[in-house]
């Protein structure tokens, strides 16, 4: 008995996470577009990064099977989850964001510096949505993801 109450509270942990997950993202889109003179193509971009993040994430999975995604996610597509999907367009676009912040808009060094931003968020993100148990690699590298 205890063992189904504690999968259950699993499950709905799991469901309030993803969730919060869509509703950051979702406010996060509606008020950059609203307050984006060129919300369209802000749009189209979120929908193409998304898109790519998928392509992506099927692939890497397909080909080279390093790491799998927990079936404890509601909607996979395919094999991701659809909100790790869904995260990735605000996560690049908060690093290219802080990136010409930090290095101004006109230098040529602000994808490298938006690329080391996600870099260093998913060095963090890794290791603790490995030990969540989010996902598993198979070829665990350093920290083990």
């Amino acid at each position: 008995m205890g063992c189904c109450r504690s999968a259950g509270r699993r499950a709905v942990s799991m469901f309030l996470f993803e969730m919060i997950i869509i509703s950051i993202t979702a406010i996060y889109v509606v008020m950059f577009t609203v307050n984006h003179p060129d919300g369209g193509h802000f749009l189209l971009w979120i929908v193409l990064v998304a898109t790519s993040a998928w392509i992506t994430e099927e692939t890497c999975i397909r080909l080279y099977v390093f790491f799998s995604y927990s079936q404890s996610w509601h909607i996979l597509l395919s094999h991701p989850p659809l909100m790790v999907i869904v995260v990735w367009p605000a996560l690049i676009h908060c690093a290219w964001d802080l990136a010409s912040q930090l290095l101004g808009y006109g230098p040529r060094f602000v994808p490298l510096a938006a690329g080391g931003i996600v870099l260093t968020d998913a060095a963090f993100i890794e290791t603790v949505s490995v030990r969540s148990g989010l996902w598993a690699w198979q070829e665990p590298g350093i920290f083990n993801v």
